[in-house]
């Protein structure tokens, strides 16, 4: 490999460390509600897709995901998981597939 192509192979991996080293350091002053509320932030960005009922996100998470994502506790995003939807903030539906 000649020194340009591996300097900006340096370069890009070292602006993709550097960006995930910041939200982490950014998160890591959040409340568990905090990190919750910016990681369906990210997910929206990413993946989301919109719809006449706001914005859906085509991914199965359990709550158990959701915690470790946040490095929360199962029970603690079941509780903010009700209360979010019983303030219709988030309505999770199953995924459902026919053949």
């Amino acid at each position: 490999m000649t020194r340009r192509p591996l300097l900006r192979l340096i370069v890009k991996l070292n602006t993709a460390w550097s960006s995930v080293a910041f939200w982490f350091a950014e998160v890591l002053g959040y409340s568990f509600r905090e990190r919750l509320c910016a990681t369906f932030e990210g997910s929206r960005g990413q993946v989301g897709v919109e719809d006449k009922r706001g914005v859906l996100l085509p991914m199965k998470l359990s709550h158990a995901d959701l915690a470790e994502m946040i490095n929360g506790s199962r029970p603690m995003v079941t509780s903010w998981s009700a209360i979010w939807s019983r303030k219709v903030y988030w309505t999770a539906t199953a995924n459902t597939t026919s053949s």
